[in-house]
């Protein structure tokens, strides 16, 4: 995946004087940012308009473990790790109507399958009388809900201090135009992304 990197700012330069013609740079420091993007896909075939499902990520902890390595940086490279913006998109929407669907997606945390949530749910995104037909191919914005961004933002620090957190991404229906039924049942592909930006300190010794 394409990584973008931007040099934020030079933070120590230390020039001394050598000549009367110039200057020798010792050290340079600073800061780079690195972007990484993390997807999750729910399926859904519905027969009624309220409805409820979740989707797992545990491979975040390998995800920013990835982006460390292909960047030659380690975890203790980083100063800040935080979730920056989202989108989403309908990868196959129903054909047989003009689907609209209003709702919530939220997010938690749930190292262990079957245990309580450790952190959240959260509400992440919220949907209002989204029309299927309309966020299908390229990826609309999302309008990120705090509450579900510091989870987020909890659990990439958790991955920095060393754990493994595995999330749980849950979808909820609040309504669906026109109503499925059994007949006429509703059914997409809807792909929730996130990107997280990571900071991390660099320097470089000039000879």
């Amino acid at each position: 995946m394409k990584r973008n990197y931007l040099l934020i700012s030079l933070i120590v330069i230390i020039c001394v004087l050598a000549t009367a013609n110039g200057c020798i740079y010792d050290e340079l420091a600073g800061e780079v940012v690195v972007t990484e993007k993390i997807c999750v896909q729910f399926e859904e075939t519905r027969t009624s308009p309220n409805f409820s499902s979740y989707e797992v990520d545990n491979r975040f902890r390998e995800r920013l473990m990835d982006l460390m390595d292909e960047n030659g940086l380690t975890l203790a490279d980083i100063r800040s790790a935080n979730v920056v913006s989202g989108t989403y998109k309908v990868t196959k929407p129903s054909k047989s109507h003009a689907w609209a669907i209003s709702g919530n997606v939220s997010v938690a945390r749930q190292d262990i399958p079957g245990d309580p949530y450790s952190d959240g749910p959260a509400p992440l995104v919220n949907l209002i009388n989204q029309s299927l037909k309309d966020a299908k191919g390229k990826p609309t914005p999302a309008v990120l809900i705090a509450d579900g961004v510091a989870v987020l933002d909890r659990a990439l620090q958790a991955v920095i201090d060393g754990e493994d957190p595995r999330l749980v991404l849950i979808m909820e229906s609040g309504d669906v135009v026109p109503a499925p039924s059994v007949a006429d049942p509703l059914e997409f592909k809807w792909l929730s992304c996130v990107t997280f930006q990571v900071v991390v300190g660099v320097s470089m010794a000039a000879e």
